[in-house]
């Protein structure tokens, strides 16, 4: 008799075992892997942690004092009787020769008001003292702010995991569930244990390090079509730091690249609204003219500074006439877009146009403005689909709060200090100490500094034309002078457009050389302008751990990078600080591994690299170029399946 069982005799359980076993094996070998990379986080959290207090404690000596007393005056003064909103008022006059300056944006200067609030409450000695003294060097003391610090880095960390870990899935093609998370976590690792942040962070210290978690958060939200919140961030971003508005424009041509109109528009209103709601208060509010112009006569009779500590106590008045008008443009054109009626939008246009002047007669002369602002809102209102009306009143708000400033009494001065009188107030800081195409020709090719010396001269085409062809020129020929900046500046602006179009094409063949495109503005953003300074050099260092993704040859890139922007803020750092005493007191607390002459060795040999590190600079922003240009062999698509 047969013994053979037919699948059709098995019980249904027995069939369905295997199946069930599989899944609980997948979801096992899951659970180990995340496991392991939970607990790398936590140990490298930790460790982190534990390196940035070591950092701090070891190089007192190296501190810049300077600038660490400036951030302390402005907290102090910020949380102080004048308050916040008025600092930028009071400092609306200074000039490049004030000691005392402020060329904070609006949410650096909210975060040092922050810091001077915990040092009334925690070192209340501090208030009866001159607000430029009061800084102590002591960890305690400036612990917030570092705490602070450590948080961006924590954000730049987890935004670098994801954002690898995206680009390698994407390249991959592949749903594996692990695809992208080692290179993800070795990113992660490289920003939170970079050493060129460690020593500017937490040595220095400075705010540099800020840049990096809102760029690379910027770039994850796009990535995955958040158009309108990389905006937002991005707003968010250049209100703790300037330099965030340099790199700007590549979040516009990226979309553009890929025929994506709508998703630009969404950005640049993302952009908009930030700004404008982060400045709200300053736009929204002001100082009387006639308790202005009684300050400014103190301010012009007592120097810069000998105010008296509180001059600027003064209460700031509700710009009425601008909310209004504010309300009156948001009515009009959420109006318009809920009823889908010409006429409404038409009578609420005028309506606005008319009514609005009436309430400031200083604006009277202005009103073409409010009117074509009010008609280009209710008309996007009524042509757009009603699910981006969310944009449409986003657009609105952001407008119309930032032509408030001209119109109404909104203060501009937030951008005057924050923005403005900080990128003007260095012609030149490239220096012996900045590693870049305009340092190195000051030191290697006789190069001025001077912002008004002419340092080349291009002689019209027409100037060189042969004799029988001169006769038909009805231009005359003229020779265009250039001095450094002029000569820059531009050159740093076309190359980053470029880059800019090298991120949408990888965004367009969706390859990991998407990261390596991510990083090149801030490669640029270096090599090329005049107002650089040497720690500078941290952007590219940082951002370009995402590289990982794109092979591990460019992870070593980024190495080279980060030593690069190391040997920048170290050599500074010994520069200004007491590099013999740091030897000294490094020499004691370490006998066994650093002897005391070890920082004489290490400062002449940091000298030595500059400035022709920038060589190799160059050839890395050139590798850069090459890959951000060009898709991937088919070679390598074929590995990556």
């Amino acid at each position: 008799m047969s013994t053979t069982i037919l699948e059709n005799d098995l019980p249904s359980a027995a069939l369905v075992a295997p199946a069930s076993q599989a899944r609980h094996s997948v979801v096992f070998f899951r659970m180990m892997i995340w496991g392991s990379v939970a607990a790398i986080a936590f140990a490298a959290t930790v460790e982190g942690l534990a390196l940035r207090r070591w950092v701090w404690n070891n190089t007192e000596a190296l501190r810049f004092v300077h600038d660490v007393q400036r951030q302390c005056y402005w907290a102090l003064e910020s949380s102080g009787p004048e308050g916040i909103l008025n600092q930028y008022e009071k400092m609306d006059v200074q000039t490049r020769e004030w000691e005392t300056f402020l060329d904070y944006v609006p949410l650096r200067l909210f975060v040092m008001q922050r810091w001077g609030v915990y040092l009334r409450h925690h070192f209340p000695e501090t208030a009866d003292e001159q607000p430029a003294d009061a800084w102590q060097p002591g960890y305690e003391f400036t612990v917030p702010l570092l705490r602070f610090n450590a948080m961006m880095d924590g954000i730049g960390a987890i935004c670098a995991f994801l954002l690898t870990r995206l680009w390698v899935r994407r390249a991959q093609r592949t749903r594996d569930h692990f695809t992208g998370v080692w290179q993800g976590t070795i990113a992660a690792l490289f920003v939170w244990f970079n050493p060129a942040i460690l020593l500017s962070a937490y040595a220095w210290p400075t705010w540099d390090n800020w840049i990096i978690p809102i760029y690379l958060l910027t770039a994850l939200l796009a990535s995955i079509d958040w158009w309108f919140c990389a905006g937002v961030a991005l707003a968010v971003g250049a209100m703790f730091k300037g330099q965030q508005l340099a790199i700007a424009p590549v979040f516009i041509l990226w979309p553009l690249m890929q025929g994506r109109i709508g998703a630009a528009a969404r950005w640049c209103i993302g952009l908009m609204f930030g700004v404008a709601l982060i400045a709200s208060p300053w736009i929204l509010s002001y100082i009387r003219p006639d308790l202005l112009a009684a300050a400014r006569t103190v301010q012009d009779s007592s120097g810069p500074e000998d105010y008296p500590p509180t001059l600027f106590a003064i209460a700031r008045t509700i710009d009425i006439g601008a909310i209004c008008w504010i309300v009156g443009i948001v009515a009009a054109t959420m109006g318009a877009q809920w009823l889908r009626r010409w006429w409404w939008a038409v009578a609420v246009t005028m309506a606005a146009a008319v009514a609005w002047p009436c309430l400031l007669a200083g604006n009277r002369s202005c009103w073409p403005l409010g009117l074509i602002a009010t008609a280009l809102l209710t008309w996007a209102a009524l042509r757009i689909h009603r699910r981006y009306q969310g944009y449409v009143a986003a657009a609105a708000i952001g407008a119309a709060l930032l032509l408030s400033m001209a119109l109404f009494h909104g203060s501009h001065s937030w951008w005057d200090c924050g923005f403005d009188f900080g990128s003007s107030r260095w012609h030149w800081t490239a220096s012996s100490l900045t590693d870049n195409l305009p340092g190195l020709l000051h030191e290697r090719f006789g190069w001025s500094k001077d912002p008004d010396e002419v340092v080349a001269t291009i002689s019209a085409i027409p100037r060189h034309w042969p004799s029988f062809l001169q006769r038909w020129q009805w231009w005359p020929a003229v020779d265009l002078n250039l001095t450094a900046k002029t000569l820059f500046n531009p050159i740093f602006t076309l190359i980053l457009l470029a880059s800019g179009v090298a991120i949408g094409l990888q965004a367009r063949r969706k390859t990991a050389r998407m990261l390596v495109a991510l990083s090149l503005p801030w490669l640029v953003f270096f090599i090329f302008p005049v107002e650089i300074m040497g720690r500078y050099m941290l952007y590219p260092a940082a951002v370009s751990a995402i590289c990982i993704g794109e092979s591990v040859g460019m992870a070593l890139v980024s190495l080279l990078l980060t030593t690069t922007a190391t040997i920048q803020i170290l050599d500074a750092m010994m520069q200004n600080g007491d590099s013999s005493g740091w030897g000294a007191f490094l020499s004691d607390r370490y006998p066994r591994l650093i002897g005391p002459d070890f920082t004489d060795s290490l400062y002449r040999f940091l000298e030595g690299t500059h400035p022709d590190l920038a060589w190799a600079l160059f050839v890395v922003t050139g590798i850069f170029f090459y890959l951000s240009l060009t898709g991937a062999r088919r070679l390598d698509r074929l590995e990556m399946r």
